[in-house]
């Protein structure tokens, strides 16, 4: 049985939900807050992982709600399912993509 690659076993290792928060991550939130290139390590935001989430559930779930001064507010355009599905795929990634 041969090893499957790191990011192969990433993804299959993903729930529904899961899945669902990485769909609407890459959609709304990695123009900001992922790598955009292998040449530039410059992003708008912090790179999000389970670092950055991981008991701080609350205040993650705040800001995608009421922005920042950096950040657009989410509260129309992603719903309180969406939000919590986004925040329990970053609770399952470990390093930057």
């Amino acid at each position: 049985d041969p090893k499957l690659p790191s990011d192969t076993a990433f993804l299959l290792s993903l729930t529904e939900t899961e899945w669902l928060g990485r769909f609407r991550f890459k959609q709304r939130c990695a123009l900001c807050h992922a790598l955009q290139t292998n040449l530039s390590t410059d992003t708008l935001g912090p790179l999000l992982t389970q670092k950055n989430v991981v008991g701080r559930e609350e205040l993650v779930r705040r800001r995608i709600v009421e922005g920042s001064s950096r950040m657009p507010a989410f509260e129309y355009a992603l719903d309180p399912a969406t939000i919590d599905a986004i925040i329990a795929y970053l609770k399952k990634v470990e390093k930057v993509p």
